[in-house]
């Protein structure tokens, strides 16, 4: 019994069978010998062996599904005559498989038959197989050479995809049928023929041959499917025969060497992203059959320098030709009566454009980016014009927007730098966000009646903007809709405004004069931040709250006057209004914000509201000329650094009603000649007036060392 095994065991065979109970063991390695008179091999039969050669018998007419696959070792494989069918994934992963000879008995191969033989440099198909199945040799990134036999008829899907090394091919016109992505990814094929038998080409099937560079295309093609040859990135020319009549998505995008490019006369359809990026085309003629050009279609033909659109397209897709920073001149005809969103964006060369009376609408950010753009002539068929439609249009100097126009969306002209003077026609009623931001010639500006709602940050940016007239139609300013019009001199809002939003003037510090009228209730954070020109300010009776920073860094602000109706004023509300010489806090004012008037340095005369229970914190820091000073009687705290560095405040009255004075409240205040403590003091941080003279301080001792507690 030793001496068999002994004997089984030096046999060359890839697997072993073994009938034992009706069972298969398998795995063995070396194993024993198909025996003789066998037909078929089962399923799974030498799956995952480990043995270098296999000779299948001769009586062999059916290699089943698995059989071998997994052979990892296998290097030398011989299949007789005899067999005439192999099957699904017979041979798949044998991944040290070099040469393979396929006889001439065998007719069909079936799917992933041989998938991922690594290895395999060179394939013998013989003339009898007339059916080879998807994904048969897929994966065979080693196979150089590849010739089918004129037997073959259809090549299934993925039957070569992966064949990364394949250079030469030649399908044979018995081919009529070559499946979805059969040749994808082979991308050390150079050059290509398709036989006239095909007529269909279907779906990425050679998608991703990056180095091929010579491709026929027969006139019995009708159709090429999608990314049929999508990332054939050398492929420097291309004729596509007047049979095709239907080129699909992402058919050769990314080719990106094709410079000259002719649209047949029997196509009718550019589907979307056909011919994206093919960074290299120069010339492009589309045929007068062509009714629609889809989406993305030439998008990134960055060379593309000239184009003429057919008087027979009517619909442009969305971003159909953007980024084609080449493009120098456009000429759009009047049957096209569509232009989708970004559909021209980035032709950053773009000098002249021609819109037709067609079009009754310009989508979102259809020529956004064009930055060459000079002129700019709007039909009188548009009633919408999108957000960001001409956004980035940087050299554009006129434009000129027609009566029919009801609708201007967001930032519809931001950045256009160069533009100098803007009328809105009366028909418009709706100016979104950031329509006009960042046009920084803009110098004036007119607003009809007719508009009703203008958006954020509509004109934020206008650094040249003069002079601004806000039509009565217009009942709400919104936040930052003038933001940094550092131009703008003459303000004039309509009786209508009842509210003015967060930022909506901040750094107009041209600003000299400025009349806020009396339907505005409340002065939102911000509003007139930075606006260094202001030199005064009346505030009417409406306004009940000044916000956060409102009129922080006025700094040339010398006349204010606060309405009875005031009832707050928020933190920060004047801080930095230097040239602020006289103040009073009328008495409806319950609460002012910290630092609500800090570094008013020129503030002389000081009156504060007898409803104020607090003195925030900083609440007039820094007011350095501040000489005279009464605390009323409403008062109880008066917190940290409140009048901090009051440097010129010589007398101090505090009532007899404040019981809190909190830390450094008045230190700084070094000119400090009288001073009125009252005995109803609870708390006095120890260095509230420091630094002190000698005979304040006797004073404050007088008062008894209980009162001087630390914080």
């Amino acid at each position: 019994m030793m001496a068999r095994r002994r004997r089984l065991y030096s046999c060359t065979m890839l697997v072993a069978w073994y009938a034992l109970g009706g069972g298969y063991w398998r795995g063995f390695t070396p194993i024993p010998p198909i025996p003789l008179g066998w037909t078929k091999i089962p399923e799974r039969f030498g799956a995952g062996s480990k043995g270098v050669t296999l000779i299948i018998p001769d009586s062999v007419t059916h290699i089943e599904d698995s059989a071998f696959s997994n052979c990892r070792s296998l290097q030398t494989l011989t299949i007789p005559n005899s067999v005439t069918h192999i099957g699904e994934a017979a041979f798949r992963s044998c991944s040290s498989l070099k040469t393979l000879t396929i006889p001439n008995s065998v007719k069909k191969i079936g799917r992933f038959a041989f998938h991922s033989c690594s290895s395999l440099v060179t394939l013998t198909i013989p003339k009898s197989v007339t059916s080879i199945g998807q994904f048969a040799f897929s994966g065979c990134s080693s196979l150089k050479a590849l010739l089918l036999p004129s037997s073959v008829t259809e090549i299934g899907e993925h039957t070569f995809s992966g064949c990364s090394s394949l250079q030469r091919l030649k399908i044979p016109s018995s081919v009529t049928h070559i499946g979805n992505s059969s040749f994808f990814g082979c991308s050390a094929l150079r050059t290509l023929r398709i036989p006239t038998s095909i007529c269909h080409i279907r779906n990425s099937a050679f998608f991703g041959c990056h180095v091929l560079k010579r491709l026929t295309i027969p006139r019995s093609v009708t159709h090429i499917g999608n990314s049929a040859f999508s990332g054939c990135s050398a492929l420097k020319t291309l004729t596509i025969p007047n049979s095709v009549t239907f080129i699909g998505q992402f058919a050769f995008a990314g080719c990106s060497l094709i410079k000259n490019l002719t649209i047949p006369n029997s196509a009718t359809h550019i589907q979307d992203s056909v011919f994206s990026d093919c960074s290299s085309l120069e010339t492009l003629s589309i045929s007068n059959s062509v009714i629609r050009i889809g989406d993305s279609a030439f998008s990134g033909c960055g060379s593309l320098k000239t184009l003429t659109i057919p008087s027979s397209v009517a619909r442009i897709g969305d971003s159909a030709f953007s980024g084609c920073s080449s493009l120098q001149t456009l000429s759009i005809p009047s049957t096209v009566t569509h232009i989708g969103e970004a559909a021209f964006s980035g032709c950053g060369s773009l000098k002249t454009l021609t819109i037709p009376n067609s079009l009754t609408g310009i989508g979102d950010s259809t020529f956004s980016g064009c930055s060459s753009l000079q002129t700019l002539m709007i039909p009188s068929s548009v009633t919408h014009i999108g957000d960001y439609a001409f956004s980035g249009c940087s050299s554009l100097k006129t434009l000129m927007i027609p009566n029919s126009v009801t609708h201007i969306g967001k930032a519809a002209f931001s950045g256009c730098s160069l533009l100098k003077t803007l009328t809105i026609p009366n028909s418009v009623t709706y100016i979104g966000d950031h329509a006009f931001f960042g046009c920084s010639s803009l110098e004036s500006l007119a607003m009809p009646n007719s508009v009703t709602h203008i958006g954020e940050a509509v004109f934020s940016g206008c650094s040249s903007l003069q002079t601004l007239m806000i039509p009565l139609s217009v009942t709400d300013i919104p936040t930052e809709a003038f933001y940094d019009c550092s131009s703008l001199e003459n303000l004039s809002m309509s009786a209508s405004v009842s509210h003015i939003g967060t930022a909506a003037f901040l750094g107009c510090r041209s600003l000299k004069c400025l009349s806020i009228p009396d339907s505005v209730t409340d002065l939102a954070e911000d509003v007139f931040y930075g606006c260094n020109a202001l030199e005064s300010l009346t505030i009417p009776n409406s306004v009940t709250q000044i916000q956060e920073s409102s009129f922080s860094g006025c700094k040339s602000l010398k006349s204010l006057t606060l309405p009875q109706s005031l009832t707050s004023i928020g933190t920060s509300a004047f801080s930095g209004c230097r040239s602020l010489w006289n103040l009073d806090i009328p008495d409806s004012v319950t609460h002012i914000g910290d630092f609500s008037f800090a570094q008013c340095a020129s503030l002389r005369s000081l009156s504060i509201s007898k409803s104020l229970a607090f003195i925030p914190v900083g609440a007039f820091l820094s007011c350095g000329s501040l000489i005279t000073l009464a605390i009323p009687k409403s008062v109880t705290h008066i917190e940290p650094c409140s009048f901090f560095n009051c440097h010129a405040l010589k007398r101090l009255s505090i009532s007899k009603s404040v019981t809190h004075i909190g830390e450094l409240a008045f230190a700084g205040c070094t000119a400090l000649e009288s001073l009125s403590i009252p005995n109803s003091l609870k708390f006095l941080s120890a260095n509230a007036f420091k630094p002190i003279q000698r005979c304040m301080l006797t004073r404050l001792r007088k008062l008894g060392l209980k009162k001087l507690r630390a914080p």
